[in-house]
């Protein structure tokens, strides 16, 4: 895997690194992977009308959290203003026995909500688009989720141990691999199946139209925002890392060596808590700079992140020290007489840099037309491979334009899927509430009686006197 550092990254997937860095945002990212901004407005364009709505509709949280979300504002939040309304003409105990009834309702919520109907309807959608049980746009089953596979092993292989259903996941996961980018490579497709009928389908043209376009609108979008941040970015941190390369030159090629000794464990969470207690052991402003550069490496690989994918991450750890060394024997004192030798070299490096891309621009731009011409993804990789002669950012850059059809065309399918689950979460809980409602009524009675005697006998106490008080139905009230 090769990358290109200097851009700011999101967490959970090393695909989807874009954006600019600054001062406050200091997160690493890589350039020959897809912008998150970018990738999700292009996704989005794909969505079926349905899954457009349902995600504007959304607020970008899942149901579990807004549940939370929702639970924490009941709870915690609203006792409070029932408790001390000035308002309220009831007197303190009916106030205090109304209040207590919130965070009674806010569990319920949770247990019903999350335990009872969220989780359990998660996993049975999650089962349903494994299965192919809905339309292609929902359809998971050329790229299967590692849980599913391990549960199916499991029930065809009862007597196998831990260790061979994870070997035989791995072995599936790597076959579905293999599988989808033959078929994007040489079949100008993706094969499909559906439950409950037998053999395989191409999936629907037009997924894999906007799959393809994706790819190559995305490759352009990312050139196009590296070189908005090369042109807009002040050169001030530039020249700051590469004066610190050169007075401190030893210490960060040291630095270096430590960090690769770290990341040469390959083992994702030792290499995270030892880059942690790096980060502790940082302190002064002499290697400020130093922990910067091990709080972006570390940034790459924030989040919890599927075993499968752990070894992309290490190795784009490693490719990011890489980047540090060599930079930082590029601006090293017997290269750079002092800070104005550093200035003008980053001014070149940087005018070097935007042509590269410019250059790439071009090429992406033909890559474009060429698929609306009807070239193929195999005649489009052939032509990638020409172009990479004599083309160093893109040679560094690694790209496989199969690859890229195969992770669109899984953000697609996974966008759909996260919306397709919205509508049906919203739909639940419609149900569910009635039933919510009716445990709150009869829970809450019995929860005050056993914590809170007094309160729920005085409650008790002053119904009984407004029945006791109020007229019989059908007599006269005697009014003197």
């Amino acid at each position: 895997m090769k990358v290109e550092f200097g851009k700011v990254a999101n967490t959970g997937n090393p695909q989807k690194y874009n954006q600019p860095i600054t001062q406050e945002n200091r997160q690493v990212a890589f350039g020959n992977k897809y912008a998150s901004a970018d990738i999700g407005k292009k996704i989005d364009s794909f969505m079926p009308y349905s899954v457009k709505m349902a995600k504007k509709l959304s607020s970008g949280l899942g149901e579990v959290q807004n549940t939370m979300i929702n639970a924490i504002g009941t709870g915690l939040i609203a006792p409070i203003f029932i408790k001390f309304n000035p308002l309220s003409k009831s007197d303190e105990d009916t106030r205090t026995y109304a209040a207590w009834r919130q965070p009674i309702s806010a569990v319920l919520t949770v247990l019903t909500n999350v335990y009872l109907t969220v989780k359990p309807f998660d996993k049975v959608m999650e089962n349903a688009y494994n299965k192919g049980r809905f339309g292609d746009n929902y359809n998971r089953t050329a790229f299967q989720d590692e849980k599913f596979l391990a549960r199916e092993i499991k029930k065809q292989h009862p007597d196998y141990s831990e260790a061979q259903i994870d070997n035989a996941v791995k072995a599936k996961v790597k076959q579905q691999k293999e599988k989808l980018l033959n078929d994007i490579r040489n079949n100008e497709t993706i094969e499909i199946s559906k439950a409950n009928k037998s053999g395989l389908f191409k999936i629907d043209k037009e997924i894999f139209k906007n799959a393809v376009n994706g790819a190559i609108e995305n490759l352009i979008d990312g050139e196009k925002t590296e070189r908005k941040r090369l042109t807009d970015e002040k050169n001030v941190y530039r020249v700051r890392r590469r004066e610190f390369y050169r007075t401190n030159n030893q210490k960060t090629l040291e630095y270096v060596s430590e960090m690769e000794n770290i990341l040469g464990e390959n083992d994702l969470k030792k290499v995270k808590s030892a880059l942690k207690d790096k980060i502790k052991g940082l302190k002064g402003k002499d290697l400020a700079e130093l922990k910067l550069i091990t709080e972006e490496v570390l940034d790459i690989a924030r989040g919890n992140i599927p075993t499968s994918d752990q070894g992309d991450f290490i190795e784009v750890m490693k490719d990011k020290i890489q980047k540090v060394k060599a930079t930082a024997i590029k601006y090293g004192p017997d290269k750079m007489a002092d800070k104005t030798a550093v200035e003008t070299a980053v001014k070149q490096e940087l005018a070097d840099r935007i042509a590269a891309i410019d250059k790439n621009l071009a090429f992406y731009e033909k890559i474009q037309t060429e698929i609306k011409n009807g070239k193929t993804v195999k005649e489009i990789e052939a032509m990638f491979s020409t172009e990479v002669k004599n083309n160093k950012r893109l040679a560094k850059k690694g790209i496989i334009f199969a690859q890229r059809v195969a992770d669109m065309f899984k953000q697609q399918i996974k966008g759909s899927m996260k919306c397709h689950k919205q509508i049906g979460g919203v739909i639940l809980g419609l149900i569910a509430a009635p039933f919510s409602c009716e445990l709150l009524n009869i829970a809450y009675p019995i929860f005050m009686d056993k914590f809170f005697p007094n309160l729920s006998n005085k409650k008790a106490k002053a119904n009984n006197k407004l029945v006791e008080q109020a007229p019989a139905k059908g007599k006269e009230v005697n009014n003197g």
